[in-house]
């Protein structure tokens, strides 16, 4: 968990530096650049806010579990410290999105986990943000922990479940610190009493006379006698098992911050002294799962235990004046290691987790060698520590990918950002040997939009860089290989279960709504081969008589010509000629968009005069920027916005412009129909969306059956 969420958090950060320069193999940057890239692609694939990315799969596949697990609040926690450190709101926006399920379990007496699971995430959540919510659910789940407390044996229960009489884990010290915080917010003297006597006793009995830790002490209810000292989790009941001494070691530099106890302080640098200089130990401090683990050094690490170790070992340099270089440098080291390129996966691998190589429980062969929430969180957690504690010099990181292929006669735009955790720095970007169709807009700023317009004479591939320059002179550059292709609607190929000709398939995409494919009977179809596999988000249609009659479809799609999934099940409004757009709600992969007829109101005849598809070309942050075949630009900005969204758009000709708005299920929100003059001209429309709820919005416009579409985050 984190520090005292209001208190001691506050004080622990405002401390100034004491250290002027961080080692070169720490990048803050460079971290948090893939922490952004991991959390962006992990909740774009997660299917709901109440379902939390623990680890992986023997398959690869997200192991997700529910709100009630005691992994739960990890992953909103990680949002969290992301969003804290980067300042970028759509981490804010899924943070809470994320935490909210948990208040569920406030009340929930079966378990020892609820500091995990509530510190995680709404501590982090209140003490960012204030949130009084947050306090109520933190305050109820404080009670919910303490009523597992038992005053005979002077602990809290952790476990339900196998033949203990009352199992205490090393593990609890963690949850204490929820207690401590209900102190701190109630005045309840209570909890500090409980959290107070669990230190105590698990000070007396969990320990050797070396600082090493059993997991697991079982006593008896009735008299408060230990009955046993074992491990669940551990190579042997006499091993040391690598997360439990982590957990030990936070545990009480916890409690120490929270009490002054100088006994607590002794203990947690008995435990810190142990851990460093295990004889075993690797010389990169990533331990393996158990400091007895069979099979060393072969055995599988647990950088888990690491991250939570370099947590706990900068808090302890905080209070430790005589050994504060030591822990430090420790602490230092062990980042060192797990952001090397040994432990920290790069985007887009590893299952979207930041950490590899963390170890659940070895004996039940669980979750062995792969990434964990909670290494993420807490390696987030000691990088936030590190970074109040150390001045920085590190090169900006440049965030916001570049498709790899774009149309020509196509606008597409994705949005750059110059991360620079330095205090008070100042990021510039620009291009270097960038092609004419590509202009950073606005120029010089720490984040703008890359505005692409390639034309046919582009065609081709491209080189040039992205280029992120801080006010100290230190320079990054990302290297964008670019293929400009003919106009995506080129590429596709048609086909069709039968046609009456002359209204062949080739109609539905000549830009022409004078001309049409038809068939007649239950079931005929036109299939379109999209060339490649992308992100589909719609499929726009023109009906022949579409303004006299209602047409009645499906919409299939497939990624392999084989397999076809059922997405939309449609009736046209029959009261228009143009282009109604279908959303298919989610965006999905598809290469193939089969539409399937089912005739119409009059008669079995399905007769399509255009078709066209909203496809997502690229996922940045929140902005999703969907471009399909069109004329004329749309930009949209800022991205959260709150009251206004401002809409640049420069269209071709001087038909009406309509602008809509559509929630993520395409309901219609808003609607903005504007006559033109100047066609060409760059314009700029202001849209109030302060009516509008919290979250993701489909902005669309429409001009003689062309089509612009974006997405933009109302906070």
């Amino acid at each position: 968990m984190k520090k005292i969420w209001l208190v001691a958090a506050g004080f622990f950060f405002s401390l100034s530096a004491l250290y002027s320069q961080s080692p070169d193999d720490i990048n803050i940057n460079h971290i948090f650049g893939v922490a952004v890239r991991q959390e962006k692609g992990m909740i774009a694939h997660l299917p709901d806010t109440v379902h939390y990315p623990r680890s992986l799969n023997p398959d690869g596949s997200v192991r997700l579990v529910g709100p009630s697990d005691w992994t739960s609040g990890f992953f909103p926690g990680s949002l969290w410290y992301t969003y804290e450190n980067t300042g970028m709101e759509p981490f804010l926006y899924n943070a809470r999105r994320w935490s909210a399920a948990i208040s569920s379990m406030r009340y929930n007496t079966g378990t020892h986990d609820l500091g995990f699971m509530f510190g995680c995430s709404f501590g982090n959540g209140y003490r960012l943000t204030g949130d009084t919510l947050y306090r109520d659910y933190m305050l109820e789940a404080a009670h919910s922990l303490a009523s597992r407390f038992n005053p005979v044996v002077g602990c809290i229960r952790s476990w339900d479940f196998g033949n203990w009489q009352f199992p205490v884990i090393i593990d609890n010290m963690m949850n204490l610190e929820l207690l401590f915080w209900a102190f701190h917010e109630s005045g309840d003297s209570s909890f500090y009493k409980i959290a107070v006597s669990h230190a105590r006793t698990t000070m007396k009995n969990h320990f050797r006379s070396d600082y090493s830790s059993w997991h697991v002490v079982d006593y008896d209810p009735e008299t408060g006698a230990v009955l046993s000292k074992t491990t669940h989790q551990g190579a042997s009941d006499s091993s040391d098992w690598a997360r439990g001494q982590a957990w030990g070691l936070y545990g009480f530099v916890m409690t120490y911050r929270e009490t002054g106890d100088t006994a607590f302080l002794q203990q947690a640098e008995h435990i810190a002294n142990f851990i460093l200089t295990w004889p075993g130990m690797p010389a990169d401090l990533i331990p393996y799962w158990d400091y007895m683990a069979p099979g060393i050094p072969d055995a599988p690490r647990d950088a888990s235990a690491a991250a939570i170790t370099a947590s706990a070992l900068l808090e302890l340099s905080r209070y430790d004046p005589a050994d504060s270089a030591r822990w430090f440098d420790g602490a230092s080291s062990i980042l060192t290691s797990l952001s090397s390129a040994g432990y920290m996966a790069k985007p887009g691998e590893n299952g979207f987790f930041i950490l590899k190589h963390s170890t659940g429980s070895k004996p039940s062969n669980s979750e062995v060698d792969v990434p964990v929430n909670w290494a993420d969180y807490y390696f987030l957690e000691a990088l936030t520590r590190y970074r109040g504690m150390v001045k920085t010099n590190n090169p900006p990181e440049i965030l916001g990918g570049v498709p790899g292929r774009v149309f020509a006669g196509e606008a597409d735009s994705v949005m750059i950002m110059g991360l620079d955790l330095d205090e008070n720095d100042t990021v510039y970007l620009s291009l270097a040997g960038a092609p004419s169709f590509a202009v950073l807009h606005p120029a010089g700023q720490d984040s703008a939009w890359l505005v692409l317009h390639p034309e046919k004479d582009d065609i081709g591939e491209h080189t040039f860089l992205i280029r992120a320059e801080d006010r100290r002179g230190n320079i990054s550059e990302q290297e964008v290989s670019l293929e400009v292709a003919d106009p995506f609607w080129k590429n596709i190929r048609i086909t069709a279960s039968s046609w009456q000709d002359p209204n062949v398939p080739g109609n539905a995409l000549d830009g022409d709504l004078n001309t049409r494919w038809s068939a007649e009977g239950e079931g005929q179809w036109i299939e379109f081969d999209l060339d490649t596999v992308l992100w589909l988000r719609s499929v726009s249609i023109a009906f022949y008589l579409g303004n006299t009659r209602n047409a009645y479809f499906t919409i299939e799609i497939s990624t392999d010509g084989e397999h076809y999934d059922k997405v939309y099940y449609g009736t046209s409004s029959g009261t228009s000629l143009q282009l109604q757009e279908f959303v298919l709600g989610d965006t999905l992969q598809a290469r193939y968009v089969k539409i399937v007829g089912s005739g119409n109101s009059q008669n079995m005849w399905n007769s399509y005069t255009e078709v066209t598809f909203g496809i997502v070309y690229y996922i940045t942050g929140m902005q999703l920027h969907a471009m399909n075949e069109g004329s004329f630009m749309l930009r949209s900005f800022p991205s959260p916005a709150s009251e206004r969204l401002y809409v640049e758009y420069a269209p071709a000709t001087a038909a009406p412009l309509l602008f809509t708005v559509h929630d993520l299920s395409g309901r219609l929100l808003l609607t903005r129909k504007i006559s033109l003059t100047d066609p060409g001209k760059e314009s700029l429309l202001v849209l109030d969306i302060s009516s509008l709820d919290k979250g993701i919005y489909y902005l669309t416009a429409t001009q003689a059956g062309k089509r612009r579409s974006g997405a933009f985050l109302k906070r």
